[in-house]
C-alpha cells in the first residue's frame, strides 16, 4: 500500500485511501504516519465481515458457487480472499466514494477487481494491484493441500477456479495491472492477454 501511495504521489496526482479495518483492529484503527502523510485524504470505511461470523451454510454456497461459476469460467457475486469485503458491501462503499471525489483511477488489489465493471459505470478507470498471481497461488495451495482431507482439497479446488475466472474475466477490463516482477508480468499475459 506504501508503494502504491508513492508512486501516486510521485506522478503529482491527488490520493484518496479507504481503509477496512481487520477483525484485530476493529473500528480502532490508527494507520502508519507514513500513510497519512501520502494521502490527501484517508477514509475509514469500516470492517471486514470477519470469518468467524460466516455461518457454514454460508461458507459452503460461497464454496458452491466458486467451484460452479469458476468452472464454467463466467462471472460470480464474491471471489476468495474477497469475500469478507464483498459481504460487507466494499464494492459499494468504494464506487461511492470515487464517485464523490470524481476518481478518474482507481487502484485495486487483484483480488477486488471483480469491483471494476462498477466503478468503469461510474467513470472511474481501474488499475490492478496483482501483489499475487492468483490462479498460481490458489493452485500451489491446492496442491500442497493433503489428501488426508478431502473436503480441505475440494475448498481450495474451488478458489483456484475461481480466482483463475476472476483473473481471466476481469483483468482485460482494468487500464493497469502493476505486477512484483517480469516473471510475473509474463504469467498474467498468459492468463489474460
Amino acid at each position: 500500500m506504501l508503494g502504491n501511495l508513492e508512486c501516486v504521489r510521485a506522478l503529482g496526482a491527488e490520493s484518496h485511501l479507504i481503509c477496512f479495518s481487520t477483525e484485530e483492529r476493529a473500528l480502532n484503527l490508527r494507520l502508519m504516519p507514513e500513510v497519512e502523510l501520502l494521502a490527501d485524504e484517508v477514509i475509514y470505511a469500516g470492517q471486514r465481515k470477519p470469518q468467524s461470523e460466516f455461518t457454514k451454510s454460508e461458507l459452503a454456497r460461497f464454496k458452491a458457487s466458486y467451484m460452479v461459476a469458476g468452472y464454467l469460467g463466467r462471472p460470480s457475486a464474491s471471489y476468495p480472499f474477497a469475500m469478507r469485503y464483498d459481504a460487507v458491501g466494499a464494492r459499494d462503499v468504494v464506487a461511492a466514494e470515487a464517485a464523490r471525489i470524481g476518481a478518474d483511477y482507481v487502484v485495486l488489489p487483484s483480488s477486488m477487481i471483480h469491483w471494476a465493471p462498477t466503478l468503469k459505470r461510474i467513470g472511474a478507470e481501474v488499475i490492478a494491484d496483482a501483489i499475487d498471481v492468483l490462479t498460481d497461488l490458489t493452485q500451489r495451495l491446492m496442491v500442497d493441500a493433503s489428501w488426508s482431507n478431502p473436503g480441505r482439497r475440494l475448498s481450495l479446488a474451488a478458489n483456484y477456479y475461481s480466482s483463475r475466472t476472476q483473473e481471466r474475466l476481469f483483468l482485460p477490463q482494468c487500464v493497469e495491472v502493476w505486477a512484483t516482477s517480469e516473471g510475473e508480468v509474463q504469467r498474467l499475459r498468459e492468463l489474460s492477454p
